[in-house]
């Protein structure tokens, strides 16, 4: 199960999308766990992939509310940030600004994951 899931997570990230939805079938296939039926579920949400059946009958009505929820949650925050995050302005200023900004918001994240592991 863990060898086909970790292949659907490579295939996501690869933008393999239908490679990825088959992985995660063989996954499902053999051990359907709750964990793995939400990943496919987010994962049928974000690609409009339907989902198989079998699957869909395994979801219990309670997790998909509220797995839609967190689906709808994320994708808010995501197109918040895209619109209105730190880097936004960054992408207009001359090249010279740009790079200046762009350094100064990575070290401010470097700072951070410093101060996180510390």
């Amino acid at each position: 199960m863990l060898v086909n899931q970790h292949m659907a997570i490579g295939y996501v990230r690869l933008g393999l999308n239908n490679e990825a939805m088959l992985a995660y079938m063989q996954a499902f296939e053999a051990q359907p766990t709750e964990e793995l039926t939400k990943q496919i579920y987010q994962f049928s949400l974000f690609t409009n992939i339907p989902l198989n059946g079998k699957i869909y009958n395994f979801i219990k009505p309670e997790w998909e509310a509220a797995w839609r929820g967190e689906f709808e949650e994320i994708e808010a925050q995501g197109s918040l940030l895209a619109t209105t995050g730190p880097t936004v302005g960054m992408f207009t200023k001359d090249s010279m600004k740009r790079k200046e900004a762009l350094k100064t918001y990575i070290d401010g994240i470097k700072k951070n994951y410093r101060t996180a592991i510390s």
